[in-house]
């Protein structure tokens, strides 16, 4: 779990506590790590859950990130899925019956978003929608109308993918390190 305290905007502490010291406590290092990165990347501003969730799971392993897909597939089924909208409204944990699923859809969205183009957009992304809102911003980075256009193209984009569709940006020993898949 990592803890970040914010005063005065900026953020004034930082703090990651791991499980132990074995595989399960390291791989989530790098996941933890990404939420104090992002705290201090975005200047003591909380970015959106989704983006935060979604970033930090995408350096979970390949494996973590199954289970997310799982999740979402699941929530799919289960017609508890967010709309795109209301995923970027969110700025709380949703319900628990739906946390689930708002994790695999938050890192499949930030993956599907940080593959469309170059990753370091994807924080462009981000940065600007915490200034301007979210249709500003995929209209300013990616050329995007909306939320409503977004979630057509990740749509389109699901239906295509098949199997694990994600971005790896993971140190997994049974796989080199890459950016993209």
């Amino acid at each position: 779990a990592s803890w970040i305290e914010f005063k005065n905007k900026q953020v004034s502490r930082r703090r990651i506590d791991l499980l132990g010291l074995d595989d399960s406590g390291l791989t989530a290092l790098a996941h933890e790590m990404t939420h104090v990165i992002f705290a201090d990347l975005f200047q003591g501003r909380q970015p959106p859950r989704w983006a935060d969730e979604g970033a930090a799971m995408l350096a979970d392993t390949h494996d973590k990130q199954q289970l997310h897909q799982r999740d979402l597939e699941l929530a799919v089924d289960g017609r508890i899925e967010f709309r795109i909208g209301e995923l970027f409204a969110l700025d709380q944990y949703p319900q628990p019956h739906r946390v689930p699923g708002f994790y695999g859809q938050s890192v499949s969205l930030a993956a599907f978003l940080a593959r469309r183009d170059d990753p370091v957009k994807f924080v462009k992304f981000i940065e600007r929608a915490l200034d301007h809102g979210h249709d500003r911003a995929l209209r300013e980075v990616y050329g995007i109308d909306d939320a409503a256009d977004l979630e057509i193209e990740w749509l389109a984009h699901r239906r295509g993918a098949r199997g694990y569709h994600g971005v790896r940006l993971t140190l997994d020993d049974r796989r080199p390190l890459r950016v993209a898949e």
